[in-house]
């Protein structure tokens, strides 16, 4: 496959994987700060960009980028410190989306408290952050370090 139709795709589902990741931290942070109680249609919605965009999204980028991997550079490119720094950091994002999911399911569930709406917000804040710092290596520090 072409190395730069394979790179869109990959640079595509990261676009629909963060973008449904902040439309559901969002979501959240209007129905906890705004709504203040479970309701079935936030709760539908939120389940709907989880596990229709997000997670297919996000499997599809690390198949692209795996791919990509292998097709261009091998595993030398393991070897480079941009390239551990953008997966350490698509790490994070994996493990704050799985907070926010267990979060808004429970709160929808009627389990526990809410959670406090700044908690939220400073969880989107660190998503966009997060994504912007990968966006910066990968367009950056990849070609001041000799990456292509």
């Amino acid at each position: 496959m072409d190395y730069n139709l394979l790179r869109g795709l990959h640079i595509f589902f990261d676009i629909v994987w963060i973008g449904a990741f902040v439309g559901h931290a969002s979501a959240f942070f209007v129905q906890i700060s705004q709504v203040r109680k479970p309701d079935e249609a936030w709760a539908k919605f939120q389940r709907g960009l989880f596990l229709k965009l997000s997670i297919p999204a996000q499997s599809l980028a690390l198949a692209t980028g795996i791919w990509m991997i292998t097709e261009k550079y091998g595993m030398g490119i393991m070897k480079q410190g941009w390239f551990h720094g953008k997966l350490t950091l698509i790490i994070g994002l994996w493990t704050i989306e799985g907070m926010l999911a267990g979060m808004s399911r429970r709160y929808n569930k009627g389990e526990g408290d809410p959670p406090a709406p700044n908690m939220v917000l400073a969880m989107l804040a660190a998503i966009l952050m997060d994504a912007f710092i990968v966006v910066l290596m990968v367009t950056v520090l990849r070609y001041r370090m000799g990456g292509a």
